[in-house]
């Protein structure tokens, strides 16, 4: 797996980029960017599939092989557990899916009653 952070460098430096141009291309600010390059901040999911498209890298390849899950309370972290990041990002993308189809039911079910009822 490469690290995100290495294969932006290297993109930057094989097209002689600097961090505003790359910042731009992944439609980020430039504090963003200069935050994941010296990793102050984490790459999210969303920022993660952009670069794959971009760079023509497999979106898996990205994902560091496990994570840290924690808990947010009024500002402070509390780690839960380490978990396998991508049976993580499968998990939660199978659970949208079913969140999004029930919804679609549910859209469905009161489009009908609204027929129904003449409306």
């Amino acid at each position: 797996m490469k690290k995100v952070v290495e294969v932006l460098l290297a993109y930057q430096k094989k097209h002689n980029h600097s961090q505003s141009k790359m910042a731009e291309l992944l439609e980020v600010s430039q504090a963003s960017y200069n935050c994941w390059i010296n990793g102050k901040h984490s790459i999210g999911s969303k920022h993660l599939l952009k670069i794959s498209k971009i760079y023509g890298i497999a979106f898996e390849a990205l994902i560091p092989k496990d994570i840290n899950i924690e808990f947010v309370h009024n500002g402070q972290s509390q780690p839960v557990e380490r978990v396998n990041a991508l049976e993580f990002y499968q998990q939660l993308t199978q659970n949208q899916q079913v969140f999004i189809q029930s919804q679609q039911a549910r859209i469905a079910f009161l489009e009908e009653q609204l027929v129904r009822k003449g409306v």
